[in-house]
């Protein structure tokens, strides 16, 4: 069935249009999108009403081989989404997006990945995201020779090479939207290689499944009677010793009755058997097994070595939570939505993961209790006991007064209000999050950069202030002292002109994890808003001009003002922001605010020189990263020093030419006013309101703008200071539309 409102306009909030958005996202990154069918009044927008994947599969009419038209060419992208402008959007994974993807379903696939945790360590930190369905796709780095595999264990499954995943901010028949872990966004971390040992178990599985024959498929072992309550048994036994509770035991049986037991048994024997080994405490590594008389010898359980608790109460294991994250030091704070403990080593303050706070919480199931019960603990347990240690350790607003600097292997340093500098041992009081693992080497030198802005700049009358410009916001953003001076960055030119290698040695000089990639466009998002706390730098490599700018929104964020964040989730949090913002574009956003106070929060830097292709080095930016940051470090640190000596930034008089045509160009409706309209003269009836509008839509198209909706149209008439007057024809403005030059006398 086609979708009826395929030609039906979207709202440009609307989650669909933020479909489009994400699609070409992903294609400038070189991620092959697919439109697959979204979700609607609880079912499938296919409009099947027994869809066997409701909200999943691909739009056939647009990719009729499915994932295998997969494309990262934008002209597609939006070909597909003016057609389904519902449409949601999927990611092929495997070899021609370079990511896998782990696929973990639900509870029952928390579960197996808390086993696989428990026995091989943590996953590494990897790009997250959050399905609708409140499942976990974790991405990881594609690896040749992984087959898609479904089911490899109880509710984990592999997406490689033709196989695709629902990507963020697709909607779910649930009505929840899929999105990024803000504490694993993609825009801050790089996917991580498969671990060594989750890849081996998932092999393991697709061979066994590749050497049975197709009769015996889905049986496998076919456990018979006589043998099955002793197997399950023990398979529970072996879930119990690495810590699982009963109900995350009995979800396991369930699965593995239907799948091995011929004929399956009861689910209320399964639930049974479940009940019965979760009274025993789980095990702790380097205890001895013990028979019991209550469990077969299949199924020994080991005795905990989990110091008695006396209530097991939410309160009680979120006190051990805390010991046993931070025994005796009392060096951990919540603060912006994250636990952080102090690491005398590096001199930071890192954020500790809610997952793994949950799993050391889920840990102590089984321990005994006062009253000899063994402590039982399920998944809201463990979040109850996560969110009180928040609430015991919260210092509100900790990390807004720390003192500006950075820490480095040496030391940390910092600028005193004259901007001197100065470098003291490391201290929990520094309160920094944010470091290098070299030493400080004021005398470092970066000779390939210095290179590079030369060339940038070169012929500029202005040249030099623009260099200075940019080591003093690098500086501004490395102590966290951006917001202070209350500027973002605009790199403006066109393409090969030098300003993705200056955005991409910026970022990468900044210290691990300190950067975050958000578009002004998406700053009144509060998931986008979380991932801006304690950051030093915000950039976006290429700037969207179609979009209209909130500017309300991002006047706050640049000056630091107060902002509520939330991560996926969690509780809302309110921060200061301390981040600076770096944009690169080919052509200025647009804005409907022409205030002093808007305008006057930019700075833009004009790329005028552009490289012939013939002298083009893809790996300049690279090669500095890998030999020169020392040094880039050491320019920053005098350019901070510099900006807070004189007061503010050494702005080049072409940025401040720039921004003044920008506040007159960047509003269409500014441009139409002055090229379309003149006032009316006495006698002249005006213009209705729906007749100046129409024609402002009809030049904004012919002109390359996006026209904006009526009533915006009206609030930049209103900040132009023409107001309408109410007539028996309707609103009319003392505006008349002009055709010719001789007109517009």
């Amino acid at each position: 069935m086609v979708a009826a409102g395929a030609s039906t306009a979207v709202p440009p909030n609307a989650p669909e249009s933020r479909c489009l958005e994400a699609a070409l996202d992903y294609g400038r990154r070189g991620l092959p999108v697919l439109p697959v069918w979204g979700a609607k009044g609880g079912g499938c927008a296919c409009g099947k009403s027994r869809c066997p994947h409701p909200g999943k599969h691909p739009i056939g009419a647009l990719v009729r081989h499915g994932v295998k038209h997969a494309t990262t060419d934008l002209d597609t992208i939006v070909s597909w989404w003016r057609s389904y402008p519902h449409a949601s959007v999927a990611i092929a994974t495997g070899k021609p997006s370079g990511i896998d993807v782990l696929d973990v379903d639900g509870d029952e696939g928390i579960a197996s990945l808390r086993v696989y945790e428990t026995e091989h360590g943590e996953l590494p930190v990897t790009p997250l995201s959050i399905t609708g369905s409140l499942g976990q796709h974790y991405v990881f780095r594609h690896r040749p020779g992984l087959k898609n595999v479904v089911r490899f264990a109880p509710g984990l499954d592999v997406r490689t090479t033709a196989s695709y995943i629902v990507a963020p901010p697709s909607l779910h028949v649930s009505g929840r939207p899929y999105a990024w872990d803000a504490s694993a966004h993609p825009d801050d971390i790089e996917p991580a290689a498969w671990p060594d040992a989750l890849y081996d178990l998932i092999a393991e599985a697709s061979t066994t499944r590749k050497k049975k024959a197709p009769a015996e498929r889905g049986c496998e072992a076919s456990i018979s009677k006589g043998r099955r309550n002793d197997t399950l048994t023990s398979l529970a036994g072996t879930m119990r010793r690495r810590g699982m509770g009963e109900d995350t035991i009995a979800a396991a049986l369930l699965v593995e009755n239907t799948r091995i037991c011929e004929p399956p048994l009861d689910d209320a024997e399964i639930r049974c058997i479940a009940a019965s080994v979760a009274r025993y405490p789980p095990a702790s590594e380097g205890d001895q097994p013990k028979p019991s008389q209550n469990v077969p010898e299949t199924g020994r359980i080991r005795t905990a070595i989990h110091q008695p608790f006396a209530r097991g109460d939410h309160r009680e294991l979120a006190e051990r939570l805390l010991s046993k994250v931070d025994p005796g030091r009392g060096l951990l704070v919540f603060d912006e939505g994250s636990v952080h403990g102090y690491e005398a080593a590096t001199g930071l303050w890192q954020p500790i993961l809610h997952s793994r706070l949950r799993v050391i919480v889920s840990s102590f199931a089984g321990s005994p209790k006062a009253d000899g019960k063994p402590v039982r603990i399920r998944m809201n347990d463990a979040q109850g006991a996560v969110g009180l240690a928040s609430d015991m350790v919260h210092r509100a607003e900790f990390f807004n007064d720390a003192p500006p600097g950075i820490a480095f292997s040496n030391g940390f340093v910092t600028l005193n209000s004259q901007g001197e500098m100065r470098r003291m041992s490391h201290a929990p009081r520094q309160r920094q999050r944010w470091g290098y693992s070299f030493p400080f080497d004021p005398d470092a030198s970066c000779p390939e950069f210095d290179e590079f802005l030369l060339a940038t700049f070169d012929g500029d009358d202005d040249a030099a202030q623009k260099v200075a410009t940019l080591e003093e916001f690098g500086g501004a953003c490395l102590f966290g002292k951006a917001t202070e001076y209350e500027r973002a960055l605009i790199l403006l030119g066109p393409g090969a002109s030098g300003k993705s290698t200056t955005t991409k040695v910026a970022s990468g000089v900044m210290p691990p994890k300190s950067v975050c990639a958000i578009a002004p466009q998406n700053m009144a998002q509060e998931y986008y808003l979380a991932r801006l706390a304690g950051k030093r730098l915000n950039f976006v490599a290429e700037l969207p001009d179609t979009k209209v700018i909130q500017s309300e929104v991002v006047k706050g964020v640049i000056s630091g003002d107060l902002q509520t964040g939330r991560h996926i989730r969690e509780a809302p949090f309110d921060f200061k922001p301390t981040a600076g913002h770096l944009f690169a574009a080919n052509r200025l956003p647009q804005s409907a605010d022409q205030t002093d106070a808007y305008y006057r929060r930019w700075i833009v830097l004009r790329h005028n020189n552009v490289c012939p292709e013939t002298e083009r080095d893809p790996q300049l930016a690279d090669r500095i990263l890998a030999h020169e940051i020392p040094g880039i470090v050491g320019r920053f640190v005098r350019g901070a020093a510099r900006l807070i000596r004189n007061g503010g930034y050494s702005i080049p008089p072409s940025s401040t030419a720039t921004v003044t045509d920008w506040r007159h160009a960047a509003s269409s409706v500014a441009v139409f006013l002055d090229v379309y309209t003149r006032p009316s003269r006495t006698g002249e009836a005006g213009t209705l309101s729906s007749d100046l509008h129409a024609a402002y839509g009809t030049w904004a198209r012919a002109e390359g703008f996006v026209p904006c909706a009526q009533n915006v149209f009206g609030g930049h008439l209103a900040s132009a200071g023409l107001m309408s007057k109410h007539t028996n024809r309707g609103n009319v403005y003392p505006l008349v539309i002009v055709r010719n030059s001789e007109d517009a006398r």
